[in-house]
């Protein structure tokens, strides 16, 4: 067999040019950025990977393989720092929330003791002048050692019931009493 006719050279591929000064340009933006520099990070990374094996399987031109894994390197750090720092805004986001919701919390409960201590202060002063005033007129019927219970509120008047010490049957009285103090009803006693 004659080797003449055979053509001793291979064809050449032609080879796409890199794009390696794009992929480096691309990760360097995304550390710049502020926000969006995730997007671009992602964008250069997922750009290296390709032209990285198309360099490898020789079907790109692998004179820019350097600029390629550098402008990977900037985008995989690019979204590396992104991830960092929106875990720590998150973190930070919920500790000054609760924080804030502890504080409320504690201010609001501070607020309502405060405002019932003064309506309790406020209601004993009231009820102790409706119990003093139910006493003397009770006073004036029975003289002598006497109980009184608890005045309540209704709204319009107040009540209270007085009875005699020591407890005899019918030795005791109901009063109905104003809000300024005059008595509106006397129920029961002798």
């Amino acid at each position: 067999m004659p080797t003449e006719n055979v053509p001793t050279t291979v064809p050449q591929i032609s080879k796409q040019p890199h794009r390696g000064g794009i992929v480096l340009a691309l990760g360097i933006l995304s550390l710049l950025i502020g926000c969006a520099g995730w997007i671009l990070g992602i964008i250069a990374w997922t750009m290296a990977n390709t032209d990285l094996a198309r360099m490898n399987r020789g079907q790109m031109d692998g004179e820019g393989r350097s600029a390629t894994q550098a402008g990977k390197i900037c985008g995989i750090v690019s979204v590396c720092l992104h991830a960092l720092g929106l875990i720590i805004g998150l973190i930070w986001l919920v500790v000054v929330v609760g924080v804030l919701g502890v504080a409320a919390t504690a201010g609001a409960a501070a607020a309502a003791k405060s405002q019932q201590q003064h309506t309790s202060a406020a209601q004993s002063a009231e009820e102790k002048r409706i119990t003093d005033i139910a006493a003397k007129a009770f006073q004036k019927q029975r003289p002598g050692r006497f109980e009184a219970g608890r005045p309540t509120w209704d709204g319009k008047s107040w009540t209270i019931l007085i009875s005699g010490l020591p407890p005899k049957p019918g030795d005791y009285c109901t009063y109905v009493i104003s809000k300024d103090g005059d008595i509106l009803e006397t129920i029961g006693g002798r």
